[in-house]
């Protein structure tokens, strides 16, 4: 063909030919360019060409998509499963090594893409969502270059496993609890899900043992843990294995296009993979942990680890706290705590008083305002025994009810069982802690609304819920009632407990014995609760600090609003600037409020 080419000889006929051709071609690029200009003059009133704003929206919608495709576990927590391609409704994600280290380089093109979005008015609703992006993927990339962390634009596992989450425990519960089966590709679809999670395991074994190779294992503590607890999952008497089989058949009996024959070798495929592939892997991964718990670390702060101080950092501004010295919060985060429970001890001794129930030996001589450990656990005591709800109410014993016997327990009521000291941290960590929790248990009792608005924002604003800062504005809301019930003020304690032990293990040099003692005394819980607290913060360092430092935050919001507004602030109508705008960085939220309250001021 080469040699043909070279054969047609260049005549000058030809070399006329193609001048007129590029001529022609010229002009017809320079009437295109003149078109497309001319579209870009065509303008709404606040100026933005329709170029520029198919340009953002093309950069918010492939930064949701690239983010459910480097992690569609998010997706599928949040409830937009539908959001995910077809091969994503099949797989776990990548959880290898490799897979982090693909997920970063792509989230650094992402963030180039977003550094050059268009410039759109600040009134434009893709303008405000491209701008959140931004931030919350620069911090994201910031905390990827301190070290090996496993992040979504929603969370952050610093560790490979430990006892709240990981595929290791959520797997199984995405196949029996959101995979939708009405077709034989359904079914299939399942089953190689199925043998998703068990590669996952693998890939989560093989992380572990690189991450000890590199000083960076779980502390002991939550290796423990975990251990036990697939133990337990893969005994005989268990059952949350083997329902990954049981509600696939049920499932497929369901579908009228599956045949009963079908259903009966995709069921036999399933017993295979959960036999053959499933449970080995949960015993390979049990097995490692256990070769590494001699050798995993006994400290749980960061302080232990290099640039640990540094992670703290970011991971504080991950979750949407700005950025204070920790000393200091250290500092602020025990007063509160102090003063809070001197408001405990107040409240349950009113109680006791109105009620016309005899002081407690323990308390008869002793001082109301010291709010020492001493005389505030026979108070609590009788309040964990008799139940109050509100000063004045009883509600009888508050012994641990089971499941069933919750259920029948009218609303009020329930709030002060799961409130008890001996049930309320299991509800806490059982129910998608961080984003549920007792304190939005508390308040929707009352009908407030106390979660993000979210129904009509974008897909990418969905994936970043700001969790600790909706959880630091529900504080603010708790703390704002002016008739507290004993077991709210206990709730708060117990929050800023929290928050409190938080930096003192990952900052103040804590030990993880130290923590669970402090706990214990401090907010006044059984050592159980008090331990299974303490690993919630070894696992995620920062996220309860976050939460105190954003309800602070939120109340110097509320007090600038009140001087500059006086007599026509409205806390509902500034609780509502809160929530209607959907989860956003503090910063974005204090542009709010300053607008909210200079618009009322223009008004009047």
């Amino acid at each position: 063909m080469q040699e043909f080419h070279n054969s047609i000889a260049v005549t000058p006929r030809i070399r006329r030919f193609r001048k007129a051709c590029l001529t022609g071609f010229s002009l017809l690029l320079s009437i295109g360019l003149l078109t497309l200009s001319s579209c870009g003059q065509d303008r709404p009133e606040d100026g933005v060409s329709r170029q520029d704003l198919q340009r953002g929206q093309n950069i918010l919608r492939d930064f949701a998509a690239t983010e459910i495709r480097l992690n569609p576990t998010p997706a599928i927590m949040f409830g937009l499963e539908a959001e995910l391609p077809p091969r994503a409704q099949m797989t776990f994600g990548d959880l290898s090594q490799a897979g982090l280290e693909r997920r970063r380089l792509i989230r650094l093109e992402l963030q180039e893409r977003l550094r050059g979005r268009p410039r759109l008015p600040a009134t434009r609703q893709l303008a405000h969502d491209l701008e959140i992006a931004a931030i919350q993927l620069a911090h994201l990339t910031a905390l990827e270059q301190t070290g090996r962390v496993d992040a979504t634009l929603s969370q952050v596992e610093i560790y490979s496993v430990h006892p709240f989450a990981g595929v290791w425990r959520y797997g199984p519960a995405i196949l029996t609890e959101t995979h939708r089966i009405d077709s034989r590709t359904d079914a299939q679809a399942y089953l190689l899900r199925m043998r998703a999670l068990s590669d996952a395991l693998g890939d989560l074994k093989r992380r572990l043992r690189a991450d000890a190779e590199m000083g960076l294992a779980p502390p002991r503590t939550l290796l423990k843990t975990v251990h036990d607890e697939i133990e337990l999952l893969t005994t005989a008497q268990s059952f949350e294995l083997d329902a990954m089989v049981n509600i696939f058949a049920n499932l497929a009996e369901s579908a009228a296009s599956i045949s009963a024959g079908e259903q009966a070798e995709l069921v036999a495929q399933a017993q295979r993979i959960l036999r053959q592939e499933i449970k080995p892997a949960y015993l390979a991964l049990r097995d490692e942990i256990a070769q590494q718990l001699e050798l995993a670390p006994a400290r749980a702060g960061l302080w232990t680890q290099q640039n640990g101080a540094q992670l703290y950092q970011a991971l504080l501004a991950f979750y949407g706290a700005q950025e204070r010295n920790t000393d200091f919060l250290f500092s602020s985060t025990g007063e509160a705590v102090t003063q809070n429970r001197t408001d405990l001890k107040t409240r349950l001794e009113s109680a006791r008083v109105e009620l016309d129930i005899a002081p407690l030996a323990s308390l008869s001589t002793g001082s109301l305002q010291s709010g020492s450990s001493e005389e505030l656990q026979p108070l609590l005591g009788l309040y964990s025994a008799q139940g109050f709800v509100q000063s004045g109410q009883l509600t009888g014993s508050l012994t641990a009810p089971d499941s069933t016997e919750l259920e029948r327990i009218n609303p009020a009521d329930k709030i002060t069982h799961l409130s008890s000291p001996s049930t309320f941290w299991s509800f806490y960590t059982k129910h998608a802690a961080p984003e549920s929790d007792l304190v939005h248990q508390v308040l929707s009792q009352s009908g407030a609304q106390t979660r993000w608005r979210i129904d009509t924002l974008s897909t990418a604003r969905q994936l970043m819920p700001f969790a600790a800062l909706n959880r630091g504005s529900e504080l603010y809301q708790l703390n704002a009632r002016a008739n507290r019930s004993v077991a709210e003020q206990h709730l708060l304690v117990f929050e800023l407990a929290l928050a409190h032990a938080d930096v003192g293990l990952h900052h103040a040099r804590w030990t993880f014995e130290d923590t669970v003692q402090y706990l214990h005394d401090t907010a006044l819980v059984s050592k159980q609760t008090a331990e299974q607290a303490a690993q919630w913060i070894a696992a995620y360092p920062g996220i309860e600090l976050a939460k105190y430092q954003a309800w602070q935050q939120i109340e110097i919001l509320a007090a600038r609003a009140k001087a500059v507004m006086g007599s026509s602030y409205e806390e509902q109508a500034f609780q509502s600037v809160l929530i209607e705008a959907g989860p956003r960085p503090l910063s974005l939220i204090e542009l709010d409020v300053s607008a909210w309250y200079g618009q009322r001021l223009r008004d009047n």
